[in-house]
């Protein structure tokens, strides 16, 4: 690209006979540098844009069903028209819209940014009210996502959706029940999505919903958690007694201020991922 504007100066130069111009050759030159700078500028702009341009056409585009999308080709047609059957009338009721998708191959990326593109390109969910939510299956990379829309982030927050996927899903994928683990899924996710529209989900959906997790795996955890936070309140204590015997200070002196955090857009990266 340098070269070619190089080039392009040097016939400029001789078309117009005024070399012997040292004036007009020194803003000349001011030009050429500029020009050199303008077209490498443009050429990394246009490389950018190829490069999105070419991961958009790598996601596939939507089936005709929309609400579910099963390009693996692992689900039944009685798993398929239930999915469709329930986020159609969610959609219908609260504008939310749940798709689900099967990828048969990840190409090699995130599964994260995998969904984040895909649930951004498909503009899943009401435009004003963000309310989408895309959950992904890739079994043959064995992981499963849900990209959670930034209007339903405050009912369906990163760890209740990884929580959700846990406890409704993951046990069944690891026996690749794939059938069995998608309808308990989008049950529980459209279920809590018509909690937060203060709206009450048809029986039907209310069938479906069902835990995975053993009790053990839920007694192990719970405890695991209520050990933790006696040995912090335990440590907290000796350090305190510590601290006041030595003058020394582990805790601060109470003026910090708290931290801002906050997002946008239809889909922020809300949500979580597992591994089965």
């Amino acid at each position: 690209m340098a070269v070619f504007c190089e080039l392009c100066v040097f016939v400029i130069l001789v078309a117009s006979n005024l070399y012997k111009n040292k004036q007009f050759l020194k803003k000349l030159d001011i030009y050429r540098k500029f020009l050199i700078n303008f077209c490498s500028a443009f050429f990394v702009f246009g490389f950018i844009l190829v490069k999105q341009a070419s991961a958009a056409l790598s996601l596939p585009n939507p089936t005709r069903e929309f609400y579910v999308n099963d390009f693996a080709n692992i689900l039944s047609a009685e798993t398929k028209q239930y999915v469709y059957d329930i986020s159609l009338e969610l959609f219908k009721q609260t504008k939310a819209q749940l798709v689900v998708v099967t990828a048969s191959s990840l190409n090699q990326k995130d599964i994260r940014e995998y969904n984040l593109e895909l649930s951004r390109k498909w503009g899943v969910g009401d435009k004003t009210l963000q309310n989408g939510l895309v959950v992904l299956l890739a079994p043959n990379e064995r992981q499963v996502d849900v990209c959670v829309g930034t209007g339903l982030e405050g009912k369906i927050n990163d760890a209740k959706a990884g929580r959700l996927l846990d406890e409704y899903a993951v046990n069944e994928f690891k026996n690749k029940n794939w059938n069995e683990g998608i309808k308990s899924l989008a049950s529980v996710f459209v279920n809590e999505i018509y909690k937060e529209y203060g709206q009450t989900s048809p029986g039907e959906i209310k069938k479906n919903i069902k835990k995975t997790t053993h009790k053990t795996e839920v007694l192990f955890s719970r405890a695991f958690v209520v050990i933790v936070i006696l040995l912090f309140f335990i440590f907290r204590r000796r350090i305190f007694f510590l601290s006041r015997g030595s003058g020394i200070s582990f805790f601060g002196n109470g003026s910090g201020d708290g931290g801002n955090f906050g997002g946008g857009g239809g889909f922020s990266g809300g949500g979580a991922s597992r591994k089965f």
